[in-house]
């Protein structure tokens, strides 16, 4: 049955293996969703692997009842096996390898960019390691890594203050020659202290330039993976947008 309690049939999503497949779950994560239906002899923790459900398989924890598909279940197992896959070396590399795909056929960023390069797509996936669980999302959701977003005098809030905090921030970060989370995120509250802003207001103004969405993660370390080059391009941007 689906989560809804209904039977399943063909016109519901989810009934073919490979339309989740086609959707971006990892095949370990489809696969432990598949022995864990009708089977609770596996425990509550998710993300093992085939040869630890093995062991821990007998018919005594097999249920009489009907199956239920609760695709919830099966996005919080892919998330677990997502995170495993990312602290692994060579899982890393074909998670990376899927997400350059998956940004070639979502936005259109040149085949020899620099954000298409293993390591660049790594650090990505580690910021974004808690905020997603499907690969093919990512360049949806968080498209602000390959494309600068369209800065406006709408899209920037407080322009009155904007302008003032964009310079004062791009001279700072200019100066820095280690552009890691830690030295991007003081130079944020520097500049907050410096100019008497709130820093609410600081990050919303840099949110704006930076990603163009109200949410993200941490944004010193989006900076960081961006790159001093690309923040201070898309300052730049801002500030005329404001003027």
């Amino acid at each position: 049955m689906c989560s809804t309690g209904e039977k399943l049939s063909k016109r519901l999503q989810g009934t073919s293996v490979l339309s989740y497949q086609e959707r971006g779950f990892l095949a370990e994560a489809v696969a432990e969703f598949l022995c864990r239906l009708g089977w609770s002899g596996g425990g509550e923790r998710e993300g093992r692997s085939l040869e630890e459900l093995a062991a821990n398989f007998s018919l005594s924890g097999i249920s009489r009842s009907p199956a239920t598909v609760d695709e919830g279940k099966l996005m919080s197992t892919n998330k677990r096996h997502f995170r495993r896959h990312l602290h692994d070396p060579e899982s890393a590399a074909v998670l990376a390898r899927k997400l350059a795909e998956c940004v070639k056929t979502t936005l259109t960023v040149p085949h020899d960019s620099s954000s298409l390069a293993p390591e660049y797509l790594f650090q990505v996936l580690q910021l974004l390691e808690d905020r997603i669980s499907l690969i093919p999302r990512v360049p949806i959701d968080a498209p602000y890594f390959w494309t600068p977003p369209s800065a406006t005098k709408e899209s920037i809030p407080s322009p009155d203050i904007a302008a003032r905090l964009l310079e004062e921030l791009s001279g700072r970060l200019q100066e820095l020659t280690d552009f890691s989370q830690d030295c991007v995120a003081k130079e944020l509250k520097g500049a907050s202290v410096t100019l008497g802003v709130p820093h609410g207001v600081t990050m919303q103004v840099c949110r704006a330039a930076i990603v163009g969405q109200e949410r993200s993660p941490g944004l010193a370390g989006v900076c960081s993976v961006l790159g001093k080059e690309q923040v201070l391009e898309r300052f730049k941007l801002a500030a005329i947008a404001v003027r």
